[in-house]
């Protein structure tokens, strides 16, 4: 392999380098959006939850206050409306923090693939940069080159 072409060679792969770096930072741009998204719809579900919960508790309220129940059996009612009402929040937070850790995952797992195949690519770098070297080490043993025959330094005109 020529000089120019290790060069050639080792740019490419330098290029696909920083091709795979920025397409790995637009993935997990992206994962990152869609977290937000998720955290965001998340709580606007806990939150109309909630408020639906209130509003049934209210309802409750008025129709147990007209039939003239007693506070014992209006807290119990209450308290079981509250109750499904935070099942539904913590099942929808458990879901947001499902979606989470997988989004995690699989940006973990873009940071090592990219990190993978970088070093691959730096491993062909130092490949074709030996190569190159080796190849003039050999071309130069089969045109008979032997420093001992230099007569001068062609610059400084000074002998060896």
């Amino acid at each position: 392999m020529s000089g120019i072409q290790t060069a050639q060679a080792n740019r490419a792969e330098q290029q696909q380098q920083q091709a795979r770096n920025e397409a790995a930072q637009a993935r997990n741009k992206e994962l990152e959006r869609q977290q937000e998204e998720a955290d965001l719809q998340a709580q606007e579900q806990k939150s109309d939850r909630a408020r639906q919960t209130d509003a049934q508790i209210a309802t409750m309220l008025a129709q147990q206050a007209d039939t003239g129940a007693t506070g014992a059996a209006i807290a119990r009612l209450g308290g079981g409306f509250a109750g499904v009402g935070g099942l539904d929040i913590a099942r929808i937070e458990s879901n947001r923090r499902s979606g989470e850790l997988s989004r995690h995952a699989e940006a973990i797992s873009i940071v090592k693939e990219t990190n993978f195949a970088n070093k691959q690519s730096q491993a062909r770098q130092r490949a074709n940069t030996v190569s190159f070297f080796g190849d003039t080490a050999l071309s130069a043993a089969k045109t008979g080159f032997d420093v001992t025959q230099i007569k001068e330094n062609p610059v400084t005109k000074k002998k060896p």
